[in-house]
């Protein structure tokens, strides 16, 4: 699937040269910009700047993101930038569809293409309270000390194409993988497998792990990491439950994605 808009070229107005468009680092942004690959249903995000290059204020009137997929997080116009200012804005690309996407992004006298790409993946499912749901983190809640609880974990292959399942690991003192993970196992489409995340706690407290599959599609080369956060509650053995302790302000977080192998930062889900 793809989904293209006419090509964009970096374009300034004479009547809006003041204003340039620039990387978050403060480089100039490309005609093209690619925010690269992600699994369906994840996140990517760009931020970029409107710079004023003048020592008199500058207001911008106009500024839009049109494109499938794509959404603008910005000041509402007008708004002004002052002289040798700058204002920072958002692009976030989010798609379930595998295939390849691009929007126009525009501002006074300035429009540039912005392209990302979601790759074929597996999906994770976990069981929840009506039936299996879409995996964003496993809660164990409250466990007394010195016993131990399971949660299911199911892997599916609902693509098209064929796809291994990464090697499947979790991270986190008082987690652990159970045996009998699929990891390597070739899914043809439609097939699946399943395991199971346990914790078991020694001392009271909560505590946080992550579950880390990597993805990769046979016959595909673009990979991406991912983790996936483990909370549970550790009681003691009278019955006390201190207070849960969230991860960041939600029990849910995710990774950000990025070409190839790379250790996956953990950030809010939206």
């Amino acid at each position: 699937m793809t989904k293209c808009l006419p090509l964009l070229l970096l374009a300034v107005s004479p009547a809006f040269a003041q204003v340039v468009l620039v990387l978050s680092d403060g480089t100039p942004a490309p005609g093209l910009y690619d925010l690269g690959a992600v699994d369906s249903g994840q996140v990517a995000t760009a931020r970029l700047r409107l710079r004023n290059m003048s020592t008199t204020g500058a207001t911008v009137s106009s500024l839009s993101l049109a494109g499938v997929g794509f959404s603008l997080t910005a000041p509402a116009t007008p708004f002004g930038i002052p002289a040798l200012g700058a204002v920072d804005f958002t692009v976030n690309f989010q798609a379930t569809g595998t295939g390849s996407y691009s929007a126009g992004l525009r501002a006074d006298g300035i429009a540039i293409l912005l392209t990302a790409s979601v790759l074929p993946s597996l999906t994770y499912r976990t069981d929840g309270s009506n039936g299996l749901a879409l995996l964003t983190g496993l809660d164990f809640g409250a466990v007394a000390r010195g016993t131990t609880a399971q949660r299911r974990v199911t892997v599916r292959n609902e693509t098209a194409g064929i796809l291994s399942v990464p090697p499947i690991s979790v991270q986190g003192e008082a987690f652990a993988l159970a045996a009998g993970a699929p990891s390597g196992q070739v899914l043809q489409p439609q097939q699946g497998g399943e395991f199971n995340v346990v914790f078991s706690p020694q001392s009271t407290g909560a505590r946080q792990g992550y579950r880390r599959p990597r993805v990769s599609a046979l016959r595909h080369r673009r990979r991406a990491a991912a983790a996936e956060s483990l909370s549970g509650d550790r009681s003691s053995t009278r019955g006390e439950c201190p207070a849960r302790k969230p991860c960041g302000s939600l029990r849910c977080s995710g990774a950000e994605f990025r070409d190839g192998y790379r250790d996956a930062g953990v950030r809010r889900f939206r």
